[in-house]
């Protein structure tokens, strides 16, 4: 049982590490991000130590510096260094520009992309520096051998997705109502795993399923990644089965989950019920063929004088004897066209009276005006758009707005680093509100 309805920080957690009323902004970030290795930090976190590390393991294996080859005058890497490389691209998020290289010059020579404040810190050799960033920053111990890509197919970023999921679920105390939909991360080169994506701003790229609650990302699960055997030899799809991965991460029973139409279907509401082991209860929007009972099909009309009359008409059934799942109801709302849902998470179908502000034309002014809407409706619209309220506050400052990753684990790492900032940011609020 959840102690709460609403996604509240873990108190527990943030104080052991060291977060307090006196913290600051970047100190959240820290969390997901930690520059030092203090006592009490997980013996598989990914610190600055490790990535100054790597990268300087990635120069060594390429003779870099005194040794020789391309990069003649590379000196290794600090910790704090490759902090301040990394925010370049926070900064580029608040005031991108077409290549980051040009914040490297002072803002008297090029007043829209120039950077004082980064001229000053870097230097004349800025550009040099960052592209020896570019080239030797990695996410994994170069050392370690390289696994199947069959088995392991963002191995280039295992170590920091487990490090963020770990430290994403340890740092919430997660509410009752949660979503599942998929986010898109760009990418511009070549991968067998890139996926076409037209209904996404940001492109053509990876996608990766997501439980989020409140614009925070708890959990997600890769689709380029194998789906979990144990659910595919119960008959499940792959994309189902990566959802039932995602709710057995879950801590506690009794969630209630919405989902789009992708997602959605009657055979799956059972199986979230039951062989998820916590009593998930899931409802949504969902296509005719996804269990939707022939007693509620209500036929397309296409001349306005007949949708006038049809539109608002709703039907509703319940199954019933089936002992195990006995609460699933399908409904079926005619607006501009049949809208279909189904739902094991609602007590009762009915009209609940909303109001909205409408322009007056006599009074001259906005008025409430009062109007119905299906329940199931509005539960689906308040507890939907976590997914999208997380991509939303992740792309508004986008850090690789306008560059190109043809790095396609590049491309991973700021998905990780924009929901890190993105998460802390939630975090953030949530504690002081």
């Amino acid at each position: 049982m959840q102690v709460t309805t609403v996604t509240v920080p873990d108190l527990e957690y943030l104080f052991a590490i060291g977060i307090d009323f006196e913290s600051e902004p970047p100190d959240w970030f820290n969390i997901y991000f930690p520059k030092d290795r203090v006592k009490g930090t997980h013996p598989k976190a990914v610190t600055m130590d490790k990535f100054m590390a790597w990268a300087n393991i990635k120069a060594m294996i390429a003779n870099a510096g005194k040794r020789g080859g391309r990069y003649s005058r590379f000196v290794d890497f600090s910790k704090y260094e490759l902090m301040q490389h990394l925010s370049l691209y926070l900064l580029h998020g608040i005031s991108p520009s077409p290549q980051i290289e040009m914040k490297f010059t002072d803002q008297n020579t090029d007043p829209v992309n120039g950077s004082t404040l980064c001229n000053r810190i870097f230097g004349k050799q800025g550009v040099t520096r960052h592209k020896e960033f570019k080239a030797f920053f990695g996410s994994v111990n170069p050392l370690i051998p390289t696994p199947p890509t069959s088995s392991h197919p963002n191995w280039k970023i295992d170590p920091v997705l487990k490090h963020c999921m770990r430290v994403a679920k340890e740092a919430v105390i997660l509410g009752r109502d949660v979503s599942v939909d998929e986010q898109d991360i760009g990418f511009q080169g070549q991968h067998k795993d890139k996926q076409r994506v037209t209904f996404k701003k940001v492109g053509d790229g990876f996608l990766v399923d997501c439980l989020c609650s409140d614009g925070y990302t708890y959990v997600w699960y890769f689709r380029n990644q194998v789906a979990p055997q144990g659910w595919t030899d119960k008959g499940l799809s792959p994309l189902h089965a990566r959802v039932m991965s995602l709710f057995s991460q879950l801590p506690d029973e009794n969630y209630t989950c919405g989902m789009d139409n992708l997602y959605m279907s009657a055979k799956f509401a059972k199986v979230a019920m039951i062989d998820s082991r916590k009593n998930i209860l899931i409802h949504g929007v969902t296509q005719q063929s996804r269990g939707i009972p022939p007693c509620i099909y209500q036929e397309a009309v296409t001349k306005k004088e007949d949708l006038l009359l049809t539109r608002g008409t709703m039907k509703a059934a319940v199954l019933v004897g089936d002992s195990s799942c006995p609460s699933l109801v399908a409904t079926s709302l005619y607006d501009s066209k049949p809208v279909y849902l189904i739902s094991n998470a609602c007590d009762k179908v009915e009209w609940t009276k909303k109001e909205r502000k409408l322009w007056h034309k006599d009074k001259g002014k906005k008025v409430n005006v009062p109007f119905f809407r299906l329940n199931v409706i509005d539960q689906y619209n308040y507890n939907m758009g976590n997914v999208d309220q997380a991509d939303q506050l992740r792309l508004q400052y986008r850090s690789t707005y306008w560059l190109r990753n043809r790095k396609w684990w590049w491309s991973m790492f700021f998905w990780l680093f924009e929901g890190a900032l993105t998460n802390s940011y939630v975090l953030y609020c949530k504690f002081f509100q």
